[in-house]
């Protein structure tokens, strides 16, 4: 089952097809022992792949830096076969991380919750914390927040735009 890894950068997976923008991947992130990407593309101007191909899409840390988060996500459903699911992570647009200056997007629930509309259902989307702290959603009220990214699983329902029938 061939599955595809999109800015794979230094989260490099033995069983998925990597795909990142630079082509010394390796020199960049060498603190990280990262192995060479599999396929080196910008996915700001569509994904090099056929139609249909992949089970799975992986897409960790790597919307958030793209120039049309719409279109990488329709691109995503182009290269899924139907019924495959489009797995994430971007950063909690409250979170310090979530304001470098290599991002071009910020998301909240709401934002993920959207992209499902280019032919996907939404199987889940939640914030995630790195503490381990009773009563989290009354801190994140009246104290500070304590969420640093959202992760979402979408499943492929239809391609996009919807095929006239």
């Amino acid at each position: 089952m061939p599955k595809l890894n999109l800015g794979s950068g230094a989260d490099y997976r033995r069983d998925y097809v990597n795909v990142d923008i630079h082509p010394a991947a390796r020199l960049i992130y060498q603190n990280f022992y990262v192995e060479e990407v599999d396929v080196i593309a910008d996915l700001n101007h569509g994904f090099p792949f056929r139609d249909g191909v992949f089970h799975e899409v992986l897409a960790r840390q790597v919307l958030e830096h793209l120039k049309d988060v719409d279109h990488a996500v329709i691109e995503s459903n182009r290269v899924l076969r139907c019924g495959g699911t489009l797995r994430g992570v971007v950063p909690y647009f409250k979170s310090d991380g979530a304001y470098r200056l290599a991002h071009r997007a910020l998301f909240c629930e709401y934002d993920v919750v959207s992209l499902a509309k280019y032919g996907f259902e939404v199987l889940s989307v939640e914030r995630r914390s790195p503490l381990r702290l009773p009563f989290k959603r009354l801190l994140d009220l009246f104290l500070w927040n304590i969420y640093r990214t959202i992760e979402f699983s979408f499943r492929k329902t239809h391609g996009f735009p919807p095929s006239e029938a």
